[in-house]
């Protein structure tokens, strides 16, 4: 069963990576905790891997071996694949579904459950609203790249100003409004026709994080520039 430790290392180390990506930290339900644990004590009985029918997005983590699994150990698994995904066609893949799960943004409820014996464990989690909802844009909206940022209308942040409304993946479309930065580096910027946002990626200065601000659609060509020093 996942003690008051081990809940407070998984929601920590869930809301460490969803920081990296925009994304909000998630809370812990008391229900979610138990259907969880529910089905990972449902798991180690059967000796199998697989979901269950919850109507909430679910990750499963499970373990052989000597030493005890731990929360930060399983939300590492699942943050890992980020080195498959692939950020030019934003979408589900059988091998990345738990690290956009992760920080799935729209997500803002965590449940955990731990089940082993032996050399045996499986850690549950359930989120709500469920991750990986496989519709236009939502993965462009949902699964921001390290640094992304999402800023609200009439947002005023670090000297960029606008009426900013969308997410930081992908190829991006020019605005239509002037932009007018004080005190920022453009480190880059990729604008494209085809779908409906445009995007800065701006630092401080050249060795400050850079973070990705976005803005609504207008007309205009693709164009790429990659890191300006």
């Amino acid at each position: 069963m996942a003690d008051e430790s081990f809940q407070k290392e998984f929601l920590e180390t869930h809301n460490a990576y969803r920081a990296k990506h925009g994304a909000p930290p998630l809370t812990l339900s008391s229900d979610m905790n138990d259907s969880s644990q529910k089905w990972a004590d449902h798991l180690l009985q059967l000796g199998v891997f697989k979901h269950s029918d919850t109507k909430n997005g679910e990750n499963i983590y499970n373990k052989t071996g000597s030493a005890a699994v731990t929360g930060k150990e399983a939300v590492d698994a699942w943050y890992g694949e980020i080195k498959d995904y692939n950020w030019s066609s934003p979408g589900f893949g059988m091998k990345t579904g738990h690290f956009t799960q992760v920080v799935w943004k729209d997500t803002t409820k965590l449940g955990v459950g731990v089940a082993s014996v032996g050399t045996k464990a499986y850690v549950v989690a359930q989120y709500s609203p469920p991750g990986n909802m496989n519709m236009p844009g939502y993965f462009e909206k949902n699964v921001l790249e390290k640094g992304g940022h999402v800023l609200g209308n009439n947002a005023e942040e670090e000297g960029f100003h606008g009426g900013f409304i969308t997410f930081s993946s992908g190829r991006f479309q020019k605005v239509k409004h002037h932009v007018f930065l004080t005190n920022v580096i453009i480190k880059h910027y990729d604008f494209c026709l085809q779908l409906n946002r445009a995007c800065l990626l701006l630092a401080s200065s050249p060795q400050a994080e850079a973070h990705v601000y976005c803005a609504t659609q207008t007309q205009g060509p693709c164009e790429h520039m990659s890191s300006q020093k």
